[in-house]
């Protein structure tokens, strides 16, 4: 997890999750409500790798 701005942010891998930006995900292990990630992913580009996406979590 990681703190971007207001924004809690999970770090899934692409290839392990087959996640991808874009990708809208309605639950996850630890209960929390997961919105979109485009925004934080966004956000937060400077410092993705490959293979690697970021999803905004609302708590």
């Amino acid at each position: 997890m990681a703190k971007h701005g207001d924004k809690l942010c999970m770090i899934y891998s692409e290839t392990r999750e087959k996640y991808k930006q874009g990708d809208e995900w309605v639950d996850d292990p630890n209960d929390a409500d997961i919105s979109t990630f485009r925004e934080c992913y966004e956000s937060t580009k400077d410092i993705k790798k490959e293979g690697i996406v970021y999803c905004t979590i609302k708590i």
